[in-house]
């Protein structure tokens, strides 16, 4: 997603990250790590209307190729809990981006369009993670 190329230089962005969990791996779409935390990133190229539904199990696609999808939301806490397991408690951000779809529902903080992603994460200015945290976070990656 080439907007995060506009996040500079204080983040850093794993894309296609893998999470080791016991029974195989949880693909990250993006994993966004800075000083203000992670952040799990999960990209939905569903197009039309997406019925935004936190607590339900499958939302509701109205549009091109429409149907029912997994509660993206569930696969990202998947992956933050395996994060945890392996690194701690650190401070993690879940978010869901729909570039191409219309939200309805009540979309929160999580659930985002594409015009809303970048302000999403540049919400969080409190530094939370120190650089030794960071680079951690980047070794157990594979990106150092």
């Amino acid at each position: 997603m080439s907007v995060l190329r506009q996040l500079g230089n204080e983040y850093r962005v794993i894309e296609n990250a893998t999470v080791p969990t016991p029974d195989g791996i949880i693909q990250i779409d993006y994993l966004v790590v800075s000083p203000y935390g992670l952040f799990v990133i999960n990209e939905r190229n569903d197009s039309g209307r997406v019925r935004v539904q936190a607590g339900q199990r499958e939302w509701e696609v109205r549009g091109m190729g429409g149907g029912l999808i997994y509660n993206p939301l569930w696969r990202n806490r998947q992956a933050i809990n395996h994060i945890e397991n392996k690194l701690g408690d650190l401070p993690i951000a879940s978010l869901v981006v729909f570039p191409n779809a219309k939200l309805e529902g009540i979309p929160d903080g999580e659930v985002v369009t594409g015009r809303q992603l970048l302000p999403a994460i540049r919400k969080a200015r409190h530094e939370v993670l120190s650089a030794e945290q960071q680079e951690s976070v980047l070794t157990w990656f594979g990106e150092r």
